[in-house]
């Protein structure tokens, strides 16, 4: 498990996901005299902290849709009848 300054990756902030990203990017741009298996690890971890910080975006993108776009996005019960409906007429 990842941790930055005591925290579980899945813990952090999306601030401090930042700073760990800059952390391991720093780590890794000086491992240039480590072996390519420390550096193929290092990479990994720093594609699994970029992976939590595009999840922890996209959760805050979708917080920040508007009530109508939530709504719009959902489906209600009535829309299958509808659907089911104009189907068995024809009206396609």
């Amino acid at each position: 498990m990842l941790e930055y300054e005591g925290k579980p990756l899945d813990g952090l902030s999306l601030e401090d996901t930042i700073e760990f990203e800059k952390v391991a990017l720093k780590r890794l741009t000086g491992a240039g005299m480590m072996s390519e298996h420390i550096q193929n690890q290092m990479q990994m971890f720093l594609d699994e902290i970029r992976m939590h910080k595009s999840e922890m975006i996209g959760k805050l993108q979708y917080d920040n849709l508007t009530v109508k776009d939530k709504v719009e996005e959902t489906l209600s019960i009535g829309e299958i009848d509808e659907v089911e409906q104009q189907s068995s007429d024809g009206t396609d």
